[in-house]
């Protein structure tokens, strides 16, 4: 599986923000969280290192199912965008297909959405927030294929967390007793019995925590992961993507020049999922619905791990650049 990038984070971390800056490019074919639609319970979620090989040739299988998926859901997420691989004609009726597709979707039909790729001279984004736990079996499995860590402050994470169960978009279940069972949770000093009976904001600090560190720990000396930090990928748009281009051996492209420019240029306020929002707008908009108690209790959990003291160190910068200017 040559020419293939697995973009993942925790969810609310802007990975979608990250894999339509990718998806902008002429030289990608973009498939939006598909494990969302095909999950694969034969494959454990928080697989420890000693299953990695038992489960090698499933997490082949699944990653290639997962590259295949050619549903409307995994391929009709906007915005859309040229590519280099497909006629003129072929993105116009992709334009027609997607919205048929997505309804028949919704009528329990199966109407698969085609690549139109007139050659093979392209590279297969996989975006996912529901693998988080896995990417290191991947990893393992398929070390040819590269993968890119998004991370975002924990505090704007659960400030969106708490949004979207308001509004009814998500659910409140953090499988809390699962994670604290993972055998890097051990590195932190906060027990089962201290995090069970926490408040909310505090057990999503704590797996974003474990879940990240463990990804981080297992791939961060691998030259096929790149780390990158939500906050200063919106401050340092067109260099953190043309660093991204580098990683992924795709060019830097004028439409993805044009898509950071009109991402700069967006105003108001856009739907829960939409990634068409000025990215330096609401970096620190979670400080405003966080008290500062547990913000200081979030940061504490956090800065414990590596990860999280980078987070810390890139959120604090970014602020600092959005000040500056």
């Amino acid at each position: 599986m040559d020419r293939i990038i697995f973009a993942y984070g925790s969810g609310r971390s802007g990975t979608t923000l990250l894999a339509k800056l990718i998806d902008s490019s002429r030289s990608v074919i973009y498939r939006h969280e598909p494990d969302k639609t095909s999950p694969n319970s034969d494959i454990p979620f928080l697989p420890e290192a000693e299953q990695y090989q038992e489960y090698a040739d499933a997490s082949r299988r699944y990653l290639e199912q997962l590259r295949n998926d050619r549903s409307a859901f995994v391929n009709g997420k906007k915005p859309w965008f040229e590519k280099r691989f497909r006629k003129p004609s072929g993105t116009l009726l992709r334009r027609f297909l997607i919205p048929a597709a997505t309804l028949a979707e919704k009528a329990g039909l199966n109407l698969p959405i085609p690549d139109l790729a007139k050659d093979n001279n392209y590279t297969t984004v996989i975006k996912s927030v529901n693998s988080l736990g896995r990417v290191p079996m991947f990893a393992q499995a398929l070390p040819e294929m590269k993968f890119i860590h998004i991370v975002r402050h924990p505090g704007a994470i659960i400030a969106s967390q708490l949004r979207g169960i308001e509004q009814n978009k998500m659910g409140q279940d953090l499988f809390i007793n699962s994670v604290s069972k993972m055998s890097n949770a051990r590195n932190f000093s906060i027990d089962i019995e201290t995090i069970s009976t926490a408040t909310f904001e505090e057990q999503s600090a704590y797996i974003w925590m474990v879940q990240n560190d463990k990804s981080f720990r297992e791939l961060s000396d691998s030259p096929n992961y790149m780390l990158i930090s939500y906050e200063d990928l919106c401050v340092n748009m067109p260099d953190r993507v043309e660093a991204l281009c580098q990683f992924m051996g795709v060019p830097f492209d004028s439409q993805m020049q044009q898509f950071i420019a009109t991402l700069s240029r967006t105003d108001g306020e856009s739907g829960y999922f939409s990634v068409m929002k000025n990215p330096l707008a609401n970096i620190d908009k979670w400080e405003t619905t966080i008290d500062s108690d547990t913000a200081e209790k979030i940061v504490g959990i956090i800065g414990q791990s590596e990860i999280g003291r980078f987070v810390m160190e890139k959120y604090q910068a970014a602020k600092q650049s959005i000040a500056n200017r």
